[in-house]
């Protein structure tokens, strides 16, 4: 559908990005072959299709006597391996002497265009033949960005194949016109196409993160090819990589918040931006004030959701969730509230993601435990909740010195337990709550109830600063 000038503009174009293999010789696109009259007035070609390929120095030298100037060697079929493909160039280098030009047209149907193409310099080649994006019939042709990227590699072992190129230069604004000739043509690259896919430069796991970091140089730079490094943050990340984006989306973060977050990063299932890093950053701490004012969490866990708040908040969770009197709830607790409590350190291997309760009469610190966590049966505590509840108990006890008290948030009776969520809580614990917010890795959103059910919007922080009402937290 592109018009006739767009057409020529970009094989213009496509030809002004062609570079050299030396001071001396020519390297040309296939485009730029078509498209330059002058080149084809100075230059005989000869082709040809050979079954064997022991005929081809043969027919070469036939076709250098009777005046040929370039002979191209194209692997049509993609059969060949780079040695084959080599050997055979450097047998027809020595057929035809230093004035003719050998040429190399690889195809990419075994995913060898590049590797062949690199061989048959190495052999004596003074020109590849390509197409920006490696466009082209049967499995396509050489990809000029990628030829251009290999000639211009920083900071290796100068390559003797490529003395003079100014291939750096050329690299940025080919890659540039691939995406226009993409657009013209109405090709989709790969996401991990080379040089130009999405995916080319973006590293999602530790080992390749820390590479990044640990190395002055990973031997070619994307700038060159107007393209920069992206470190994509999940559950895969490195810890240090996770702390190079959190010194930047939140640098005055603690290590009780950074635990949090490397802990709730671990258990995301999507990709991780900045922008939800400091946003989640920032509702860990609201949650946090929330609590120290008085007011009581709906907190996320590994099995569902409960209730929490400091002891000067438990009158107000109790009323919220319709509560007995004098019944004794549990503390949420981390592994030092464990051993402050009853005097010994929790097993050392607990199932991970599973949350665990512990009962038990001989208590160290009675002080220590507020009256409503007490009963006959003794104090339990609840561990391997999650990074939410981890957070806020070690907060509480850290800053006060104060336990973090919790009381199961009841399930409506129809909804399947392994379905947890928000929705499948008891309608009387949102009938008493003033106040829902929640936080995904998307935008934050907030929503404030009336008693009829109405909703409005509101912001995330007059939500969790309301003290005395229910704040419901949804990340994982």
């Amino acid at each position: 559908s592109a018009s006739a000038a767009d057409r020529s503009d970009a094989a213009a174009r496509a030809s002004a990005s062609a570079t050299c293999l030396s001071s001396a010789s020519p390297y040309a696109t296939a485009t730029s072959r078509a498209s330059d009259a002058s080149a084809a007035a100075d230059a005989s070609w000869f082709a040809a299709s050979v079954a064997r390929r022991s005929k081809s120095p043969r027919l070469a030298a036939a076709a250098a006597e009777a005046g040929a100037t370039h002979v191209a060697l194209a692997d049509s079929q993609s059969t060949m391996t780079p040695g084959a493909f080599g050997d055979l160039t450097r047998r027809v280098v020595d057929a035809v002497g230093d004035e003719v030009i050998v040429a190399a047209h690889a195809h990419n149907q075994m995913g060898l265009a590049l590797a062949n193409s690199i061989s048959a310099v190495g052999n004596g080649a003074r020109q590849v033949e390509g197409c920006l994006l490696g466009l082209g019939d049967a499995g396509g042709n050489l990809a000029t960005e990628q030829f251009l990227a290999y000639a211009s590699r920083e900071k290796v072992a100068p390559d003797p194949l490529f003395p003079a190129c100014a291939t750096a230069a050329r690299l940025a604004p080919a890659t540039a016109l691939a995406a226009e000739v993409a657009a013209i043509a109405r090709f989709a690259a790969g996401e991990n196409q080379p040089i130009v896919g999405e995916r080319a430069f973006k590293v999602t796991t530790g080992v390749h993160q820390n590479n990044l970091i640990n190395y002055e140089s990973t031997g070619f730079d994307p700038a060159r090819a107007g393209r920069a490094w992206e470190v994509a943050l999940n559950r895969h990340s490195s810890r240090r990589a996770f702390k190079d984006a959190l010194r930047a989306a939140a640098p005055d973060a603690d290590a009780a918040l950074e635990d949090a977050l490397w802990a709730w990063l671990k258990l995301s299932n999507e990709p991780v931006d900045e922008d939800t890093l400091r946003k989640t950053a920032d509702e860990l701490r609201r949650a946090w004030v929330s609590l120290v004012d008085g007011g009581v969490l709906l907190v996320p866990t590994t099995v569902g959701y409960t209730l929490a708040a400091l002891p000067r908040g438990v009158a107000r969770m109790d009323a919220v969730k319709g509560r007995p009197e004098g019944k004794a709830h549990g503390v949420l607790g981390v592994p030092k509230v464990y051993a402050a409590i009853f005097g010994r350190a929790p097993p050392p291997a607990l199932p991970p993601y599973l949350c665990m309760g512990f009962l038990s009469r001989r208590v160290l610190s009675p002080q220590k435990v507020p009256a409503s966590c007490r009963s006959d049966a003794g104090v339990g505590v609840w561990l391997n909740g999650g990074p939410v509840w981890s957070y806020l108990a070690t907060c509480a006890w850290d800053e006060l010195g104060e336990l973090l008290v919790g009381s199961s948030a009841p399930r409506a009776p129809a909804i399947p337990r392994a379905r947890a969520s928000l929705r499948t809580l008891s309608t009387r614990i949102y009938a008493r709550s003033s106040t829902s917010w929640t936080s995904g890795t998307g935008a934050t959103r907030s929503s404030r109830r009336t008693d009829a059910g109405a909703r409005r919007r509101c912001s995330t922080s007059t939500a969790v600063r309301s003290a005395g009402k229910v704040a419901a937290w949804s990340t994982p």
